[in-house]
């Protein structure tokens, strides 16, 4: 019987021991539990700041690729404007080059005119000269520049050439005849 309660002592200290060693290991387990809970509530706050960044990252690239395109549009739109603006160039100095040319053969006819009129009286042969030369003078505006208020402006020139002319006693002819040539 000493035997039995030497055994039976032993195994109620094992036994508190292994009480101790239960109520430690489930210490840990309850310890590793609320930890694997914190750890998955971590891994879920991640994995929702994760999928926010990838979200914003996409929405990021996608307005980038909008101004990408954006961008190449506006740089092919500025590549046809300048074309454009360097043919309208070319063609302004095309028509200013054709106007000049057009006022030194006018003012050449004028000196012409001048020149015939010194010399000449006029006569209904040198008005008709004086006819063709505008009519002449009218067709090379209207196929150089075809613009209304040139020939407006050359036949202004015309009208005052005529009167300077009468007024200074060059020409012979009556006023209603210069009228009638400038508005021919």
């Amino acid at each position: 019987m000493a035997l039995l309660q030497v055994e039976e002592t032993s195994l109620v200290e094992e036994l508190r021991s292994l009480s101790v060693v239960k109520s430690r290991l489930e210490l840990q387990l309850a310890a590793a539990i609320a930890g694997r809970t914190k750890d998955a509530r971590d891994i879920a706050r991640l994995r929702d700041e994760r999928n926010g960044a990838v979200s914003e990252y996409n929405q990021v690239m996608s307005e980038r690729d909008n101004v990408l395109h954006e961008t190449e549009q506006l740089r092919s739109r500025i590549s046809d404007l300048e074309m454009k603006v360097e043919a309208a160039e070319k063609g302004r100095k095309a028509a200013v080059e054709e106007a000049e040319k057009a006022r030194v053969e006018f003012e050449a006819s004028r000196l012409q005119a001048e020149a015939l009129a010194s010399s000449l009286s006029l006569d209904s042969s040198y008005l008709k000269e004086l006819d063709r030369l505008r009519r002449d003078l009218d067709k090379m505006q209207s196929d150089f520049l075809g613009s209304e208020n040139f020939v407006f402006f050359t036949r202004l020139c015309v009208l005052f050439l005529l009167s300077f002319l009468y007024s200074w006693n060059m020409l012979d002819i009556d006023t209603s005849a210069v009228y009638a040539v400038a508005n021919y």
